[in-house]
């Protein structure tokens, strides 16, 4: 006879133990009576468009000022993309309509900046030839 058979023997149900709870039964489904919502709106691509081509004329603005004008031409892109978007997120009902406005938003304010900067550097240049012809 191995040793554990008389403790095994010995042991005597606890008699402060609490009875084990019993199973739950449940009708039916969880969910029953709930109807499946329906699917959410999808973006509008022309709206995540305008914003992407509006920040990045923003960056490029910033470093490509001298070299070629792609900044501001990316931000009137960007706007005027941000325009046709915010047109059609209200006729089809998409998401978007944030991502639309930013774009506009950031579009023309990036415009604006790049003219104010091109006339201040042609405003520099005149007067800097108009200075050394005296």
């Amino acid at each position: 006879m191995p040793l554990a058979q008389p403790y095994l023997a010995q042991q005597q149900p606890n008699p402060y133990a609490h009875a084990p709870y019993p199973a739950q039964q449940y009708e039916g489904h969880p969910t029953q009576g709930y109807t499946p919502g329906y699917p959410p709106a999808k973006t509008n691509a022309l709206a995540l468009g305008a914003l992407i081509t509006s920040l990045a004329g923003t960056f490029l603005c910033v470093v490509c000022t001298f070299i070629f004008p792609i900044g501001g031409i990316l931000g009137i892109v960007g706007a005027i993309l941000g325009h046709v978007s915010r047109g059609q997120v209200k006729r089809t009902g998409e998401r978007g309509a944030s991502m639309a406005l930013a774009a506009v938003i950031v579009g023309w304010v990036v415009t604006g900046l790049y003219i104010v900067f091109v006339v201040l550097v042609v405003g520099l240049l005149v007067v800097f030839v108009n200075s050394s012809s005296l």
